[in-house]
């Protein structure tokens, strides 16, 4: 039951391109850097550094539209502060990560992250257990995560409620 799902996944999120360059960026509540390479987003979640932030309370089914299952979603304090502020360009830094889940909801298979690296580009990452050094889906304003998350409800690409 899970390979339908990453392909789908992997046809909705575009395949994995290299994005133009890669820079350091504050995400981290703790003032924390993160290089929005592709080994440097796989660095950061793997570190589970994301789980100090603020959470979904439980995983549940993704929106209607969305290509992900079950999921549960962290947002960084810029993002949380952003959101919570009804801002509708999110500041250079706002991370959100989302833990994607089998359909039982209790088997951890990946991860989604998204990071606002300049004023109007988001760096999209995905990838599946065991093997986040080989994303599914990355770089700059992938068309396939893209056209998702422009969707209606959308706050610069955040589909997601703050908690």
């Amino acid at each position: 039951t899970l390979l339908p799902v990453l392909f789908l996944l992997s046809i909705a999120c575009g395949p994995s391109v290299d994005a133009p360059s890669s820079s350091a960026i504050k995400v981290g509540d703790d003032g924390a850097e993160i290089d929005t390479s592709a080994a440097g987003i796989s660095a950061f979640v793997a570190s589970k550094a994301y789980k100090t932030w603020a959470a979904e309370a439980n995983v549940h089914t993704a929106t209607k539209t969305s290509p992900h299952g079950h999921v549960r979603v962290f947002f960084n304090q810029t993002s949380t502060v952003a959101l919570k502020q009804n801002q509708s360009s999110l500041p250079v830094g706002t991370m959100v990560v989302k833990e994607l889940y089998q359909n039982d909801g209790a088997t951890l298979s990946g991860y989604a992250a998204m990071v606002k690296s300049s004023e109007k580009g988001w760096t999209w990452w995905e990838a599946f257990l065991p093997n986040l050094d080989k994303p599914a889906a990355y770089g700059i304003d992938l068309p396939g995560c893209k056209g998702c998350h422009s969707g209606p409800g959308n706050v610069d690409q955040v589909l997601s409620q703050v908690p």
